[in-house]
């Protein structure tokens, strides 16, 4: 909020990151509304719904009831209250109305996450032109990419995010275009090392087959050693991909953002013939 305006409103081009007072009390409050059932005393009764809940967060009850257990939870922990109601029992959310509750509190709170309604679950906030590109490439592809790159995104930016498993959807996801397309009738197992190994052939050809829809410095098709490189930079980036290595290691979680990000262009492309045969 700025000092010398005392009418602004806070700034909302830094989100918060995990609880921040102010959203502990309305998140508590929306998991009430989904979990709490009145028995015909009044009382505040467990479910299996809660019971389930209460279960994936490893929550010990004591001699409280499940929902009490669950509201009693740290702030820092309510994120993954909401995560888990969503996972484990979608039947308490009930309504578009709850969805939108849910919504419009972490919006007006500015919560570094948001609701993904593909997903079903909390992401953390990317830019709009980033997130865009996500899902005009999870729909111009094959469903099997399109899951792996669903599940590289939800790995690098949910709430409980795995950088080794985000690289390593993001590499499935640009292997499950590039391979049928490049190495169809290759033996053994296709991997992208496979596929890129046909472009670098095909490069050092007397005749190249394979060119980008993008012209090259002569005004014809580029040759592909520009998409060969991207192809070679998420590859190699996959430090985490072989244990017992002297190079490798866990993925940091700039280097996953990073290969889904390469991995939502390089499917995109792929899937459109960006990459093509030469007529």
């Amino acid at each position: 909020m700025r000092d010398d305006d005392p009418l602004a409103l806070p700034d909302d081009s830094v989100p918060y990151a995990g609880v921040p007072i102010h959203l502990d009390k309305p998140l508590r409050q929306w998991i009430f509304g989904r979990l709490a059932a009145e028995n015909l005393l009044g009382e505040i009764a467990d479910t299996p719904a809660s019971r389930k809940v209460a279960l994936r967060l490893r929550l010990d009850s004591g001699r409280e009831n499940y929902v009490t257990a669950i509201l009693s939870v740290p702030a820092a922990e309510l994120l993954r209250v909401v995560n888990a109601i969503f996972q484990v029992a979608p039947e308490l959310v009930g309504s578009w109305q709850a969805i939108e509750e849910i919504e419009e509190t972490l919006a007006f709170a500015g919560s570094a996450y948001r609701f993904d309604q593909d997903a079903r679950q909390l992401v953390r906030r990317v830019d709009d032109t980033a997130t865009a590109a996500h899902s005009r490439a999870v729909q111009s592809i094959a469903t099997d990419a399109a899951d792996h790159l669903k599940a590289a995104w939800l790995s690098a930016y949910g709430v409980d995010p795995d950088p080794d498993q985000a690289y390593d959807e993001a590499v499935r996801a640009v292997e499950a275009v590039a391979c049928p397309l490049l190495c169809p009738n290759a033996d053994g197992r296709r991997t992208l090392g496979t596929a890129i190994g046909v472009l670098k052939n095909d490069i050092n050809a007397n005749a190249p087959k394979w060119h980008l829809m993008l012209p090259g410095a002569s005004g014809n098709p580029a040759d592909v050693g520009k998409l060969v490189g991207m192809l070679n930079l998420l590859w190699e980036g996959q430090v985490s991909r072989h244990a017992g290595s002297t190079k490798s290691r866990r993925q940091n979680q700039s280097e996953a953002e990073a290969a889904v990000q390469l991995a939502v262009l390089l499917t995109q492309w792929l899937a459109t013939g960006v990459l093509h045969l030469k007529p």
